[in-house]
């Protein structure tokens, strides 16, 4: 019920907010709104002052939010604020709102009379001003005069008792006629309201630790359940990494298998030498010697043998008019002459690299895998040609195959790849690195 002086009253106290101020410890500021509690007759307990902070309002307006409903409080609570809540115009706000939430919980019919408004209003030893002593002279005038059993009602006894104990109880009853079970007790007993509060507040703070220790216990169970989770996700996925890698790790040693198996067992249409190494005159010769080179071959002997004495002496580009020479006698040759015209292209690849012309040396090694998809020097070479060109997953690429080849020119292939993966690396591609690396 709303006092004229902005008082309110809930069935039995009267709270009033007097004032608001800033405190500080150590480091926390906050700020202290003095309510003033006005307790019933029968406590014989003039007003006294209680301490209450911004966050305890607001736990208080929860809890009567979480049991009587958010509709039920008709006035805005004032919200939180995470900066410039110590203002003065943020406190005098607040300490206005706060007194209108007061009012509109106590003309409640229910949540006025409630324990949780009663115990937020009762006094706290150690955290609010003491108590003032008992009117001595209130009391005996009290007492002197008497009563008739219809102006004291007997709920109000026995709430009186259960908030304050057997002995405000005991006192009221005997200043009333007729009632048996309360007569005999003096009516100057002192009323026992610090106990009682003692009490209450013990009750409070172990049903508050309770709560966190709840708490605690479910977050710490949630937190177990999700490492556990994301444990079995993380073994999950590598278990699937670890068997994709092995899959592809068969069917790249199985091709590389093939492959092996394929140099080894030439078409048996070409008679021609199957080596991988360069095709030289002296090599290529029949056993009859050079000077049978032209006929079997159709390719002079001193075009390669000069375009060679070019490529030691670091002429590359006359290397690579001699070997273009040889390659052009032999655009008509049979079939069996392919592994020829593979080394030559690979020769002249080779020139064009050290000429500074990469994307026709590439072209050359193209050429000479389509002769022999298997040529560890033509992947190789165009590897390094797609490297000068910045094409760097297409070299690696090639120095990967190369490698799976397990030719002479293994280790080059690892070295090739090595440097292709830093630069991938360093462009941000490494992920294309790892997911395409096979060796």
């Amino acid at each position: 019920m709303a006092q004229k002086d902005g008082s309110v009253q809930n069935e039995t106290f009267v709270a009033r907010i007097k004032d608001a101020v800033p405190v500080a410890e150590g480091k926390k500021k906050f700020t202290v709104y003095l309510t003033e509690v006005t307790p019933p007759w029968f406590y014989n307990v003039p007003s006294y002052t209680v301490h209450r902070r911004y966050r305890e309002f607001l736990m208080l307006y929860k809890d009567l939010c979480g049991m009587f409903g958010k509709g039920e409080i008709t006035v805005a609570f004032p919200k939180k604020k995470a900066l410039g809540s110590m203002g003065a115009a943020t406190v005098s706000h607040r300490k206005a709102a706060l007194q209108q939430f007061f009012e509109a919980v106590a003309a409640h019919e229910k949540m006025g009379k409630h324990k949780l408004m009663q115990d937020f209003l009762a006094h706290r030893p150690g955290a609010d001003p003491p108590k003032p002593a008992p009117s001595v002279k209130k009391e005996r005038a009290r007492t002197a005069q008497p009563q008739s059993k219809e102006d004291v009602d007997e709920k109000t006894i026995v709430a009186g008792s259960k908030r304050q104990g057997a002995a405000a109880a005991m006192r009221v009853a005997a200043a009333t006629p007729g009632m048996k079970s309360a007569a005999a007790a003096p009516t100057n007993q002192p009323p026992v309201h610090d106990d009682v509060d003692a009490d209450a507040d013990a009750r409070t703070a172990a049903k508050t630790e309770a709560k966190k220790k709840a708490k605690a216990t479910a977050e710490a169970e949630q937190a177990r359940a999700k490492a556990e989770a994301a444990r079995k996700s993380k073994a999950e996925a590598e278990k699937k990494k670890a068997e994709t890698e092995r899959k592809q790790k068969e069917a790249d040693e199985r091709r590389a298998t093939e492959a092996r198996k394929a140099a080894a067992n030439p078409p048996a249409k070409s008679t021609a030498p199957q080596a991988t190494s360069v095709v030289t005159p002296a090599a290529a010769a029949p056993a009859g010697g050079a000077a049978d080179w032209p006929t079997l071959a159709g390719v002079p002997a001193r075009l390669v043998k000069e375009a060679e004495r070019c490529l030691t002496d670091g002429n590359f580009g006359g290397a690579a008019e001699g070997f273009d020479e040889a390659i052009s006698s032999l655009e008509d040759a049979e079939p069996k002459f392919d592994v020829v015209r593979c080394d030559l292209y690979v020769k002249r690849a080779d020139c064009l690299l050290h000429d500074g012309q990469p994307r026709q040396a590439a072209e050359d090694c193209t050429k000479a895998l389509a002769l022999n998809p298997i040529h560890h020097e033509a992947l190789l070479r165009r590897g390094r040609a797609m490297q000068q060109r910045e094409k760097f997953q297409d070299a690696f690429t090639d120095f990967q195959q190369c490698v799976l080849l397990k030719a002479s020119n293994e280790r080059a292939g690892r070295h090739g790849m090595q440097e292709v993966s830093k630069m991938l690396e360093q462009m941000g591609e490494g992920s294309w690195v790892r997911k395409n690396r096979r060796v």
